[in-house]
């Protein structure tokens, strides 16, 4: 799959949702995180879910979840692991050990929803701060999980 043009749709807003949709980027990312106000975000879950359960279409979905430290990354993850193509955290302090663990919690996931293990991938948002870029060349590891990489900033 290419992924050309990404698509940032705040999960808690269906009209936002179905705007993106005819847009025509490669992939829209349903994103539980920044765009989704506190109050919202187990409504934006839900959303997310039904989202991903949708009709078969020609273009992926990725999610933007919390951060691990955010108390919410699993919650995010039992929502959408089994149906999204990839899961994307935004910590901005990535590491190996993060990668890894969020990928062992996204397998057993898979496993619990009656999906293989592996069949979501992590686009990892790797520079969202200055530690992420010190840290960078830990992400750098040919084996998965980390499925692909890609920049972000926080403004």
């Amino acid at each position: 799959m290419k992924l050309r043009s990404l698509l940032f749709v705040p999960a808690d807003s269906e009209h936002k949702f179905r705007e993106g949709f005819g847009i025509g980027a490669d992939a829209l990312i349903l994103d539980l995180e920044d765009s989704v106000a506190p109050p919202r975000k187990a409504l934006a879950r839900d959303n997310g879910e039904n989202l991903l359960g949708g009709p078969p279409r020609d273009w992926a979905f990725l999610v933007r979840i919390n951060p691990l430290g955010s108390g919410l990354t699993l919650d995010d993850l039992a929502a959408v692991s089994g149906q999204a193509s990839t899961a994307s955290d935004p910590e901005g302090q990535w590491y190996s050990g993060n990668i890894e663990l969020i990928s062992n919690y996204v397998d057993a996931l898979e496993i619990a929803a009656g999906c293989y293990a592996g069949s979501v991938k992590l686009l990892v948002v790797a520079t969202e701060t200055p530690a992420a870029m010190i840290g960078f060349s830990t992400l750098c590891n040919p084996q998965p999980p980390a499925h692909r990489m890609t920049w972000g900033a926080r403004i």
